[in-house]
């Protein structure tokens, strides 16, 4: 700091859970289906694509117990998207993802 002074932020909420599994999404060579692997999967587990402006693209329910769902991507529009898993213990992750 300027003045020489220093001093430490409270942590007002700090919850984590060991997670082994880090979010990763590709597209098959054809282009029409996306591959997502994500933390294992519980009830109401789902994925979330959305296009680079923020537009909800599609939601899919993720299988429960699995860690590796297949969505087919018929949308053909190149560019960017951000994928995202969420479930209801409060994880979230989000990828980013571009399409040739």
């Amino acid at each position: 700091d300027i003045d020489g002074k220093f001093g430490y932020s409270q942590i007002v909420f700090l919850k984590g859970e060991e997670n082994t599994v880090v979010l990763k999404a590709f597209f098959a060579p054809s282009g029409h289906e996306l591959f997502v692997h994500h933390s294992m999967a519980e009830s109401g587990a789902k994925i979330y694509i959305h296009s680079i402006d923020g537009q909800l693209i599609k939601v899919v329910a993720a299988q429960n117990g699995t860690q590796q769902s297949t969505i087919a991507f018929p949308f053909t529009q190149s560019g960017i998207y951000f994928i995202s898993f969420g479930s209801n213990k409060g994880l979230w992750e989000t990828t980013k993802l571009f399409k040739p």
